[in-house]
């Protein structure tokens, strides 16, 4: 009789415990459903006001543009032009076309950053914008991704509970 006792205390334990368990993991996974993830992120900064975006890139599609990159581009591609407009515009025709395919796609990167900051409405760097829902939300000043990701989420949050 003891031992029957014994048993179904250690088998009613156990069962406690999985069904402790059962909550538990349910809870978690409820929460990660929960948490808001925005479909895309724009990170506009510049040489003097980096954002760190690389362990937020690892989980979230993110477009990461250096506004700065445009003018070190125009200074490396304008260096040793002539003095004569004539002359000048000569050379910088056949410097555009010697490019190779990775300058263009630096120079079309750069510029595509400052087209799309400006589109955004971009006020002040850095800049990271979340997309979330159609809708577009700017963390400014914050210069690691991961505390802007964040702030935006615990914004988002407090908007839900409202």
């Amino acid at each position: 009789m003891k031992n029957q006792l014994i048993e179904n205390l250690v088998i009613f334990s156990m069962l406690f415990f999985l069904l402790q368990l059962a909550v538990v993991s349910a809870m978690a996974q409820s929460q990660e459903l929960n948490v808001v993830r925005p479909e895309k992120i724009w990170i506009f900064d510049n040489n003097e006001k980096p954002v760190n975006s690389e362990q937020l890139s690892q989980n979230h599609p993110v477009q990461h543009f250096n506004l700065d990159q445009t003018s070190q581009f125009e200074q490396q591609f304008s260096l040793g032009l002539s003095g004569s407009s004539q002359v000048a515009a000569a050379q910088a025709l056949k410097r555009i076309q010697s490019l190779t395919a990775f300058q263009k796609d630096q120079m079309r990167q750069s510029y595509t950053g400052i087209v799309t900051a400006f589109q955004m409405g971009v006020r002040q760097l850095p800049a990271i914008v979340f997309e979330y829902k159609g809708k577009q939300f700017v963390v400014y000043g914050q210069q690691q991704a991961t505390k802007a990701l964040q702030e935006f989420q615990q914004w988002q949050d407090n908007r839900l509970e409202k």
